[in-house]
């Protein structure tokens, strides 16, 4: 499935290009609108068509209830493997979500990266939608609210997508990169600037081969390291004081174009997906674009 990153790559269009991006070379073609999502508590709904056709994709997520402060939704865009019953993804999911035990979690998520490959999402709240952009090539997929998953009753989360029919390459644009790297100590890490454009437009790049995540989570001006990580750890006080916002997991080799409604301030960008403790930073959000 890295086959989706490298398309994609040849398709995006940014003001500042990307180390390792070109432009397209295909005539564009006319905009198709976005993919309507809504994430509701209790499903997850797609009130428009669930056959699409392949190439660039975006969709829109949207709340139908709620202000800022009421839990977000996580929507992510999965393939499974050829081999994989959804039944079998969704109860390693609902074991990555709900574990406490960090082995059982840790052993479920090295199975969810053999099962499915993700494409990214975002995490949405009540106040405002967020879009994401994939490159989908012909086949299944299925979007799915991973904070459902994580509850008791987690309702009805999962739509199916079919992808069939003609190409539709369009190019997508982006004004800043985040990026999963491995660093030299042999642990995730990000690349990205000091600094976010409120309405960001992000590519999104997972270099490393397993799934990760950019969750950004607005915090406390005066926080410090030492805050995240008695907060990774569980042992508080908790310095987020707004619901996450971001992209939700990518898996290696691919990447995902976000478009986010962030409000200005102080925010931390982490992955919670393998190693939270090395796979977060500060960043700060301003009003306008960087120039």
């Amino acid at each position: 499935m890295a086959l989706l990153g490298i398309v994609m790559a040849v398709v995006l269009v940014a003001g500042t290009p990307a180390p390792g991006s070109t432009a397209s070379a295909e005539v564009p073609v006319q905009p198709r609108p976005p993919v309507q999502v809504i994430a509701d508590e209790d499903k997850l709904s797609i009130p428009g068509e669930s056959t699409l056709p392949p190439g660039t994709t975006t969709f829109r997520v949207s709340t139908p209830r709620g202000t800022p402060n009421t839990p977000s939704r996580w929507v992510i865009a999965v393939r499974l493997r050829p081999d994989v019953p959804l039944t079998a993804f969704l109860e390693t999911m609902t074991t990555v979500m709900r574990s406490v035990d960090p082995v059982e979690r840790a052993r479920a998520v090295r199975k969810w990266n053999r099962q499915a490959t993700a494409l990214g999402g975002v995490s949405v709240t009540g106040d405002a939608p967020q879009t994401f952009t994939s490159f989908l090539t012909s086949g299944t997929y299925y979007l799915m609210d991973l904070r459902s998953l994580a509850q008791p009753d987690p309702g009805d989360p999962v739509r199916r997508l079919t992808v069939q029919g003609d190409w539709q390459v369009e190019p997508v644009e982006f004004d800043q990169v985040i990026e999963h790297f491995i660093g030299a100590d042999g642990q995730p890490r990000f690349s990205a600037p000091g600094r976010l454009a409120a309405h960001a437009r992000l590519l999104v790049r997972n270099r490393t081969g397993a799934h990760e995540e950019a969750i950004l989570m607005q915090v406390r001006a005066d926080t410090t390291e030492q805050d995240v990580q008695r907060m990774i750890r569980g042992e508080g006080p908790d310095p987020v004081i707004a619901q996450p916002r971001g992209i939700t997991p990518i898996a290696g080799g691919n990447q995902v174009v976000a478009h986010l409604d962030l409000v200005p301030g102080r925010y931390l960008l982490i992955s919670w997906v393998n190693n939270p403790q090395a796979m977060h930073r500060f960043i700060d959000v301003g009003q306008r674009p960087p120039r």
